[in-house]
């Protein structure tokens, strides 16, 4: 078990660094209700929720996401954004994975 715990932790991919910074930024309210870059098709994604547990813009406001939703709307934010906007996610997944190399 202790082998384990050595383990140095998994390479973070630019994806991976960019969904830690939306996350942050859409439940701190940083992000107006994904209307930044998703316009009405990202909205749709905190309105209507899963099937179980409908999320309201109120619910959005209060940090509460579900992971479903979340991970759709910054799927798409990450397929719009521009390649010189990925630069500096992609230079720290580099500089992370040299990190896990050592």
């Amino acid at each position: 078990m202790e082998a384990s715990l050595n383990k140095p932790k998994r390479v973070l991919t630019a994806y991976n660094f960019f969904f830690q910074d939306q996350r942050s930024k859409i439940l701190s309210g940083e992000v107006d209700d994904c209307s930044v870059e998703g316009g009405d098709a990202a909205q749709e994604d905190f309105s209507q929720g899963d099937r179980h547990e409908k999320e309201t813009n109120q619910s959005v406001a209060l940090g509460k996401v579900s992971f479903s939703s979340l991970g759709k709307a910054v799927a798409r934010r990450w397929r719009r954004l521009a390649p010189e906007d990925r630069v500096a996610f992609e230079e720290a997944a580099a500089a992370d994975k040299e990190r896990y190399k050592q």
